[in-house]
């Protein structure tokens, strides 16, 4: 992803200082990625319905142990996770 990056950003910025806009822009990226990533995982942890949770993740032993290794940890506490 950074090289393509480069590739745009290098001819359009000039040769002086192309670099560090494309750092930045990269940054920014990198952010906007993390905020998606946010977002889906407090989704998939605490927006998820009890009837799609047992829809999609509940009929398949894979998704329930990924989702418990992301959304609860190795134990399920006996009160809610705050």
């Amino acid at each position: 992803m950074r090289s393509a990056l480069l590739a745009l950003m290098i001819p359009l910025a000039g040769c002086a200082g192309g670099i560090p806009f494309v750092d930045t822009v990269i940054d920014q990226v990198a952010s906007a990625n993390h905020l998606t990533y946010s977002s889906a995982e407090l989704i998939m942890c605490r927006g998820i319905t009890v009837g799609e949770w047992m829809r999609s993740i509940g009929p398949y032993p894979e998704k329930v142990a990924g989702w418990r290794a992301l959304c609860v940890g190795s134990s399920i506490p006996s009160v809610p996770v705050q």
